[in-house]
């Protein structure tokens, strides 16, 4: 896997908005592409959140069919506390979860694709590509 999603992506994508974003999905063989396991929790709650959960879960299935799901191991939760730490002593305000999914793909030597890379801007070795920009 050369490219961990994001659950902003994902989003992105299943909606098909930006366009940027499901052409840019669409130019990687499937194996190259992967979401975190959390992604997938963030992303089932999202459609059962949702006015229309039947259809939003079968969205979501189509969506993950073709790409890896990455497991949230113990090399993950080492560079999360690592990373974690880390932010908190340099003061970069990042959410739990967006802490949680950078370190993941620290962990796993992938690139991270979003929509907001301006929030993951200062995660040391972290590589990030915004993929809703053209």
């Amino acid at each position: 896997m050369k490219y961990l999603l994001d659950t902003h992506l994902c989003i992105a994508i299943i909606k098909r908005k930006p366009a940027a974003a499901l052409n840019r999905i669409l130019q990687h063989a499937a194996d190259d592409l992967g979401v975190s396991s959390l992604t997938v929790g963030e992303l089932r709650h999202g459609a059962e959140r949702s006015a229309y959960p039947q259809q939003n879960h079968a969205a979501l299935d189509a969506f993950l069919a073709p790409l890896v799901v990455a497991h949230f191991d113990s090399a993950a939760a080492a560079r999360y506390g690592a990373l974690r730490a880390e932010l908190e002593r340099e003061t970069l305000p990042l959410g739990p979860l967006e802490t949680i999914i950078a370190a993941h793909a620290l962990s796993l030597g992938a690139t991270l694709a979003t929509s907001k890379a301006g929030e993951l801007a200062g995660i040391p070795g972290l590589e990030i590509e915004n993929w809703s920009e053209t």
